[in-house]
């Protein structure tokens, strides 16, 4: 429960400190920046996942295999990554006129992808650590946003800048930790025996597909909205109410990064549906607390402006309830190379949402994107827990139902808990 316990700490301030830089970007940019900020983090975010080659989801694997003397290798890897995809992204942004949008997104996801990268090493070498680095993080980009909102003009670029001092100090916590675990300090490419020796390209390959894929699932809808020519301030409120979407569905994240450490040490199947379970009640509480007060909390806190955003949020929830054991027994098969039928999943879900985004946006606008996402989310979430339950004879009841023994734990361990504090 110490990992529990520690994840928790890390979601927590990453949403209480989210939601703040969420609220000043909101405020700050308004619906039309709002918009173009949404594009800029939605190309970026789908450009570092697939330059990412599924290295940061294949580190699991390897340290499951090798041990921690591979950590500081795949930390010099990241480095030379930033440095190349960080030139391309300026050169890019220089030759512009400095306000292109997927320049800007280009350099984004170079700070973004070694943040990612670092933090998802250190996932698993020390959970603890990462919990403090993304607080930190999480509270440098509040401030910083918070500084633009109260003295600076609406500049699209300082709210970016406030998500790469973010990812900096990420960055560079982890990587202070990381510097612990010696490896083999002249080895910058951490997989390349592997790969010139042909001996793990086929799961090398399944872990970059699957990175791409997940992200693409999750980001494509703004990009697509801005090709289709779909007004700013119209994109702007559908990313406040995604945003707001993704950071109650954040809790889930408790069991999921607790499942990647583990998973990389041994865990087992029946560790992951216990995971499910608490993750499915403690979402859904989260998204109950949402619709009882969202539509007074949305105009208060993010603007008037920003009404409709609750709507958005109101359908987005039924879309990501279903991505809960996607993810949790997700991160399960990754850590034992179980890659072809998450990928198979993935594949047919992102070809089913971009599909719908291009046919619904143009007839419903930003509800087209809506839907296309309750559509994809369902099918990623059913049938990677329909393949599960074959794997490991385990039902589907047992997967998305709390029983009473993870009650019974979870009491437990808060007994225990007290009972030490009163020693």
């Amino acid at each position: 429960m110490i990992d529990y316990a520690s994840t928790a700490t890390k979601k927590i301030g990453t949403i209480v400190f989210g939601l703040i830089s969420a609220t000043l970007v909101a405020r700050y940019l308004g619906p039309n920046g709002r918009g173009d900020y949404a594009v800029i983090v939605g190309f970026s975010s789908i450009l570092f996942s697939i330059l990412n080659f599924g290295v940061s989801n294949y580190y699991a694997r390897e340290r499951r295999d090798i041990g921690s003397s591979i950590a500081y290798s795949y930390g010099l890897y990241f480095l030379l990554i930033f440095v190349i995809i960080f030139s391309c992204g300026l050169l890019w942004n220089l030759s512009s006129d400095g306000n292109n949008l997927y320049a800007m997104g280009t350099i984004l996801a170079s700070f973004s992808l070694l943040r990612m990268q670092t933090q998802s090493v250190l996932l698993v070498e020390d959970l603890r650590g990462a919990t403090r680095a993304a607080i930190l993080g999480a509270a440098s980009e509040s401030s910083f946003i918070l500084i633009c909102y109260l003295f600076f003009d609406k500049y699209v670029v300082l709210a970016v800048c406030a998500l790469v001092t973010k990812e900096l100090i990420i960055f560079v916590a982890s990587w202070r930790r990381l510097r612990l675990y010696p490896g083999e300090r002249r080895k910058i490419w951490p997989i390349g025996a592997n790969l010139v020796g042909g001996r793990n390209v086929k799961e090398i390959a399944f872990a970059f597909v699957l990175s791409a894929l997940i992200t693409i699932n999750y980001k494509i809808d703004a990009v697509i909205m801005s090709a289709l020519d779909i007004p700013a301030y119209k994109i702007g409120i559908y990313a406040v109410g995604v945003a707001i979407a993704e950071y109650l569905w954040i809790l889930s994240d408790i069991f999921k990064d607790v499942q990647v450490s583990r998973t990389a040490r041994g865990s087992d199947s029946q560790g992951v549906v216990r995971s499910v379970r608490m993750a499915i009640v403690l979402t859904l509480a989260a998204y109950l607390s949402f619709i009882a007060v969202g539509w007074v909390v949305v105009p208060f806190v993010f603007g008037p402006e920003f009404l409709e955003s609750y709507l958005v949020t109101l359908w987005m929830l039924g879309a990501t309830i279903f991505m809960v054991p996607c993810k949790i027994i997700g991160v399960y098969y990754i850590s034992i190379g179980r890659f072809e039928p998450y990928v198979k999943t993935m594949v047919a879900a992102v070809f089913v949402n971009v599909t719908l985004n291009f046919i619904l946006i143009p007839f419903l606008g930003i509800y087209g994107a809506v839907v296309a996402s309750i559509v994809s989310y369902f099918l990623a979430g059913m049938c990677i827990m329909v393949d599960f339950g074959k794997m490991s004879s385990i039902k589907l009841g047992e997967i998305m139902v709390l029983r009473k023994e993870d009650v019974d734990r979870i009491h437990s361990s808060i007994v225990r808990r007290l009972n030490r504090e009163r020693e």
